[in-house]
């Protein structure tokens, strides 16, 4: 009786694409122009990737090391002096030795690496005249004159060994090489959509707008600050972009879910390209390679996909290990188990920490929010409303920054801080000195438009409602100053709402 894995079976029903390390000597021939995109395909993607996933594993080991060593060190004594650094603490410092780059930067972990590409990019930029200028410095844009320089880079590199393996290379088909691309592309997708769903879940990628963004007039947003303020403005909905970004990454991790895996994640994927695409935000090279990576992953089985989802046929199942040798399965999925948890692990530690810092730094103030001015006495008089000198609003902000809008659109800021109990707040103008303000707590009752309208004729209608309201005696400019303030409500606060007989849409 035949195996499952026998010969016979596997030429009844050739795998597609021959990705298959069971019986190569079964596998179709691939055609021509198959051959030749996959020999692009995985040279722009290896030449994109790495050094990860072994820079990342690097960097992940060293930073359970160094956690374990601030756990093992003694103490510090009553002096404040830690204890010796333990042989973990060494170890981890020579797994991440800094060395010196060939124009005298500092850097760590797989440096050669990035000295290489520098070189590169360097030397394109400069003999192939890209016109894009080079820049070498940390802004958080992945579209910087660099990014598309090295993909230049990396698509002549890739194009040009291409042509030469398809001039030197007789070979038919890659049906093992194949499946070890695969797995180093699945688990570079995986590792970024894990890392990108568990910022959202912890500390947040989206901040809650400031008091500052709310104040801006939506013309002089730009793009990009329109998607972090819808984004942030909704905790939940940033937590569903998470979720769904965890799960293509934990779907990608087995093989057995790999493919579903990448169905999620290039729906995900479409989403977040669509955002960075449309609204400028610049991570438009790196959220496609993602996109195009996960559709790639997909790619050799879409015909056992096109039979079960649209042609209604039956499918056979799909096989992703990737050889045949047990001892090499069984160690690579311990190896993949250590790096997933290892991964996960560090991943909660370090958003942990983050979001304590996050946390701690970005605090809300017990007077937080925007207190529109009432009435401003400065140096003894009372300014109309008509003069440029005037306040619009004083705003306390998260963490310790106050700030105040002039008539005429001018801010001025203050570091703030504040004791409560004894009605007062301290203020520090930037290189000046720090100012005592006494502050005065209340409420009253104001007008406003209706913000539960039942009918259209309550939409026009102006309700009493209760505000808190703030007066605030301190100097300005070396004078006297008392503001008058009541709080400013944001519609954007308002709430989840079950049942709207009108919508409340300002």
């Amino acid at each position: 009786m035949n195996s499952p894995n026998s010969a016979s079976d596997l030429q009844r029903s050739p795998p597609v694409l021959g990705f298959d390390v069971r019986c190569p000597t079964t596998v179709a021939s691939w055609p021509l122009w198959q051959r030749i995109g996959f020999r692009y395909a995985m040279l722009h993607s290896l030449l994109y990737i790495l050094p990860l996933p072994f820079s990342q594993l690097v960097n992940m080991v060293r930073s359970h090391l160094h956690r374990l060593d601030g756990w093992w060190r003694e103490p510090a004594n009553e002096g404040g002096v830690v204890g010796a650094e333990t042989w973990i603490g060494e170890f981890s410092t020579w797994i991440g030795e800094v060395v010196v780059g060939g124009s005298g930067e500092q850097r760590s972990g797989f440096s050669y690496v990035t000295k290489w590409w520098n070189e590169a990019v360097d030397w394109s930029s400069e003999t192939l005249t890209t016109n894009l200028p080079v820049y070498y410095q940390a802004t958080g844009s992945g579209d910087t004159g660099y990014a598309f320089t090295k993909l230049f880079v990396i698509f002549c590199l890739a194009a040009s060994f291409t042509t030469l393996w398809s001039f030197l290379d007789r070979s038919r088909s890659y049906p093992r090489l194949g499946r070890w691309v695969h797995l180093i592309v699945r688990f570079y997708v995986c590792y970024y959509m894990l890392v990108y769903g568990g910022i959202k879940m912890y500390a947040g990628q989206f901040m809650e707008p400031s008091i500052a963004a709310m104040s801006r007039e939506i013309g002089d947003k730009s793009p990009m600050g329109m998607v972090w303020t819808f984004m942030g403005a909704s905790k939940p909905y940033e937590l569903f972009g998470g979720i769904g970004e965890l799960i293509g990454g934990f779907l990608l991790f087995h093989r057995r879910t790999a493919l579903l895996g990448c169905v999620v994640t290039i729906a995900v994927m479409t989403n977040v390209c669509a955002l960075n695409w449309l609204y400028d935000v610049p991570v438009k090279l790196f959220s496609a390679h993602l996109l195009l990576f996960a559709i790639v992953l997909l790619a050799p089985w879409w015909p056992r996909l096109w039979s079960l989802f649209i042609s209604n046929r039956s499918s056979k199942s799909v096989d992703m290990n990737v050889t045949q040798w047990g001892w090499l399965r069984s160690t690579l999925t311990i190896i993949g188990c250590l790096w997933g948890g290892g991964m996960v692990l560090d991943m909660h530690w370090s958003n942990s920490d983050r979001l304590e810092i996050v946390s701690e730094r970005y605090a809300k103030p017990a007077l937080y929010g925007r207190w529109d001015v009432e009435k401003m006495i400065h140096d003894g008089k009372e300014l109309p409303v008509s003069d440029a000198a005037r306040w619009q609003f004083f705003a306390i902000d998260r963490g310790t920054r106050a700030w105040s809008r002039a008539a005429m659109g001018q801010n001025f800021s203050w570091n703030y801080s504040e004791d409560i109990d004894n009605d007062k707040v301290l203020m520090k103008v930037r290189d000046g000195d720090e100012e005592e303000w006494s502050v005065e707590q209340g409420s009253k009752t104001i007008k406003v438009v209706n913000p539960e309208p039942m009918t259209l004729e309550d939409g026009r209608k102006r309700i009493d409602v209760q505000r808190r309201t703030l007066v605030l005696r301190g100097s300005w400019q070396g004078k006297p100053l008392e503001l008058h303030t009541v709080e400013h409500v944001f519609n954007l606060h308002r709430g989840f709402h079950w049942v709207q007989e009108m919508p409340y849409n300002r």
